[in-house]
């Protein structure tokens, strides 16, 4: 079969992410497609040996990630190096965390382009764990971006964590917060950049405050934690616009007013 542009494209996105649902390869690459148009597309690379899918359950959408052919593809149409390519054989077993971490990375990198900025590197926990050994909190993201600034270019770095909804709020707070001011007092220089920056995402804004307020006991000046609904960045697409709730919200005595990462 012939691959198009977009197979190659596909693919690759595939790889960095290493499983991708229907829905988030549509949206990245099918915006003005049907679904129907996009499922055929998918089976017949999938048919191939290009992709492997696996479905979860009956009423849950299509998961897809690189098999053999795709890469051998890959690597003969000069798109990645061998070494940059992995076939992942498990199937993630926290789905909802897995696929909303990769939600978060499109909108992240689709945002830094609106902005002209220059995304350095995206990593994920399960890459993170190889870097960050000596560290003890792990983040589920960690990114860097330069974006200009005057006349000058800025290195931005975003640390990601994404709440599920799984634990009591206070656990975020006592534990996750509290490690991240941990590495910070302790001088890893990672939590000291001049622009490092918590993202924090739970799915509603409800459960987003809760969070806030279970981690306020353990929030200062020293580092920069932004809280933030799923809902909201999906419906606005963008991680710079007003959604957040921060420690300077407390400055206006109301934890319903929005901000900027970038106020």
């Amino acid at each position: 079969m012939r691959l198009t542009k977009r197979d190659y494209d596909i693919m690759w996105r595939i790889n960095q992410c290493r499983w991708l649902s229907t829905t988030q390869i549509k949206r990245e690459f099918f915006t003005e497609t049907s679904m129907q148009v996009v499922n055929k597309r998918l089976k017949i690379l999938t048919d191939a040996g290009y992709l492997y899918a696996n479905q979860p359950s009956p009423t849950e959408e299509c998961y897809f990630r690189l098999a053999r052919q795709g890469k051998t593809a890959l690597i003969i149409g000069s798109v990645a190096d061998e070494d940059q390519i992995q076939l992942v054989r498990n199937f993630p077993k926290q789905l909802k965390h897995f696929s909303s971490i990769n939600d978060i990375r499109w909108f992240c990198e689709n945002s830094i382009a609106q902005v002209d900025g220059r995304l350095k590197f995206f990593f994920c926990d399960y890459e993170l764990k190889g870097l960050l050994q000596s560290s003890t909190i792990i983040p589920d993201a960690l990114l860097c971006f330069e974006q200009r600034s005057a006349s000058k270019m800025i290195e931005m770095v975003f640390a990601v964590e994404y709440d599920a909804g799984t634990e009591n709020p206070r656990y975020f707070g006592r534990d996750k917060v509290k490690k991240y001011h941990d590495e910070y007092v302790h001088g890893n220089t990672l939590f000291r950049h001049s622009h490092f920056k918590v993202l924090v995402f739970a799915d509603t804004r409800q459960r987003v405050l809760s969070l806030f307020k279970s981690s306020l006991p353990f929030l200062d000046v020293s580092l920069s934690f932004y809280f933030a609904a799923l809902d909201d960045l999906h419906q606005c697409q963008n991680i710079f616009d007003r959604i957040y709730i921060s420690q300077r919200c407390l400055k206006h005595g109301n934890e319903n007013v929005l901000c900027s990462i970038l106020d």
